[in-house]
């Protein structure tokens, strides 16, 4: 529990704040006519902290591989070319307090070898914006289990994304998930193992699957070993989604396999108006099939006895205190430009509004996981109250100083009840200060 007489106050302007705190980073130009011919070239020209900007165009995939960077689109979106058995965008052995930023990146994925994203092995935080892998082909008897595939990533944060496609793709994998007698052989459209984060304002659809005589639909979202989640959405125009695959069983929206069970290492949090959508994938009747869960936990398919009927399990949602949300526009924020801050609490509140440039998962001892934001790396509070669902908004001009290019910036909020003590952690947000 933290109290408001117990954290320190550094209120100020941002560019006030921040600019002897950053340490200049370069801007590296990817692009037609621009320096680098590539986002790999770029990357290996980089230092950590620097600021890859890549304009529009489609470019071979790349690695990021221990560096701390910032990689973002120029305008909409940037794409990534497809090569056989190898995943389009890779980021692994980010050390531990550092964070790698790749806004805008889009890829059609039709690879039977590789997942399109392989985040693997990072002490650190990635954060994945804007992300757009789109199923382009239907892929039977595929190795890969799933389209994005997220391992040993202690702080794994997807905003603002969607791993979906418009047109139902079928797919299955020759190395199926079993738990005892019970497999499920469906790509998954996110899988993660042994790794810990926030998806916020994001899509998710498993494959569809009629092909094999197991024919289970792929999971949205599937989560292996020790991993704590927390789904979010915030009402921004992009509805959260987390639908299973149909197929001859249908599959689940959410699926957990850990054991022993865990199932409230896995939580929706927003505002009671912003529930994100849960679809289970549908069965095919006709040959015996039955619809998948909203919640599966060890291939149970949401399947739990209550009363002698089965019924079918959601996902948890946090305690109404928690249902809190910070917003950062713009997603990235010229220098000389303004960062907007929007707070909503659920209730009238007393908050403290926190920002800093590290994210690092479960970093409050007792809060199970809520806070996203590293409290060794404040750079900015700010106290006030608010009455419940009504907007607080705050702006602060960012200096026009190449020192701050690059920097990463995380902010949430602690909240309580008038006159109480601040102990719940809103939904968080992010922005990247660019050229």
């Amino acid at each position: 529990m933290l109290s408001s007489r117990c954290l320190p106050v550094r209120i100020g302007f941002l560019a006030v704040v921040l600019a002897p705190l950053a340490q200049a980073g370069n801007v590296l130009r990817v692009g037609p006519g621009q320096p680098f011919a590539d986002v790999q070239s770029a990357v290996n020209a980089a230092s950590s902290g620097d600021f890859v900007r890549v304009e529009p165009g489609l470019y071979p995939p790349f690695v990021v591989d221990g560096k701390e960077l910032s990689i973002v689109a120029a305008g909409a979106s940037f794409a990534l070319a497809g090569t056989s058995g190898q995943p389009e965008l890779t980021v692994q052995n980010v050390p531990a307090g550092r964070t790698v930023t790749i806004h805008g990146v889009h890829i059609d994925f039709a690879d039977k070898l590789a997942p399109a994203v392989l985040v693997a092995n990072n002490a650190g935080a990635v954060r994945l914006s804007a992300l757009e892998v789109e199923p382009s082909a239907n892929l039977f008897d595929a190795s890969v289990t799933a389209a994005v595939r997220i391992e040993n990533t202690a702080t794994f944060w997807l905003i603002d994304s969607a791993i979906s496609s418009n047109t139902i793709r079928l797919g299955n994998t020759l190395n199926p998930l079993c738990v005892g007698t019970r497999c499920n052989d469906g790509l998954s459209a996110l899988e993660l193992v042994d790794s810990s984060g926030a998806i916020h304002n994001t899509r998710l659809r498993g494959y569809m699957n009629d092909y094999t005589a197991l024919g289970c639909g792929g999971d949205g979202l599937r989560a292996l070993g020790n991993c704590h989640l927390r789904l979010y959405e915030n009402g921004l125009p992009r509805t959260a989604m987390f639908a299973g695959g149909d197929g001859v069983f249908g599959g689940s929206a959410v699926h957990q396999v850990r054991t022993p069970p865990a199932p409230k290492l896995i939580q929706s949090c927003s505002l009671s108006a912003h529930t994100p959508l849960y679809i289970r994938g549908t069965g095919v009747a006709a040959f015996g099939g039955e619809p998948g869960g909203f919640y599966a936990v060890n291939n149970d398919n949401g399947a739990v006895s209550i009363g002698g009927q089965v019924v079918f399990q959601i996902v948890d949602h946090c305690p109404f205190a928690q249902r809190n949300e910070v917003v950062l526009e713009p997603r990235i924020v010229p220098l000389g430009g303004t960062l907007d801050v929007h707070l909503r609490n659920g209730r009238d509140s007393s908050f403290v509004l926190l920002i800093a440039d590290a994210t690092r998962h479960d970093a409050y001892p007792g809060f199970g996981g809520r806070g996203l934001l590293d409290p060794t790396r404040l750079l900015l509070l700010r106290f006030g109250t608010t009455p419940k669902n009504v907007v607080a908004s705050f702006s602060f001009p960012v200096l026009n100083s190449s020192a701050l290019i690059g920097l990463q910036l995380a902010a949430q909020s602690v909240s309580g009840p008038l006159g109480g003590a601040l102990r719940d952690f809103s939904v968080p947000s992010l922005t990247v200060i660019g050229p």
